[in-house]
């Protein structure tokens, strides 16, 4: 299965699970801007191609936005290898998400 194969069956994935939780998600109280779970939560799993579509998303960005964003993951693991919890390094000032359409699986379900 080729790159473009697997990003397919990964959106059919999240679209199905995004159906079954749709009335779940209607009564949470977070909202847009909550990021709690982006500040205090700690480790984020992702798979593989989860972090390659990652990965190509940030490599498309303009090279100022890039070298930030390197610099903010850089911290991330950094903080994380000596046990504290680090904020997400895609996480807005404004508290809302800058990879939210990719979002690995493990953050949609918080």
């Amino acid at each position: 299965m080729n790159f473009i194969e697997q990003k397919s069956v990964l959106n059919a994935i999240y679209e199905d699970y995004e159906r079954h939780v749709a009335l779940f998600k209607a009564g949470a109280i977070c909202k847009p801007g909550c990021a709690f779970c982006c500040t205090h939560f700690g480790s984020v799993d992702i798979t593989t191609i989860e972090g390659r579509i990652i990965w190509e998303w940030v490599s498309q960005r303009r090279p100022d936005d890039r070298a930030a964003l390197q610099r903010k993951i850089e911290k991330n693991r950094k903080a994380k290898e000596k046990g504290a919890v680090a904020p997400c390094p895609f996480l807005k000032p404004d508290h809302t998400c800058r990879i939210y359409p990719i979002r690995p699986f493990s953050c949609r379900q918080l």
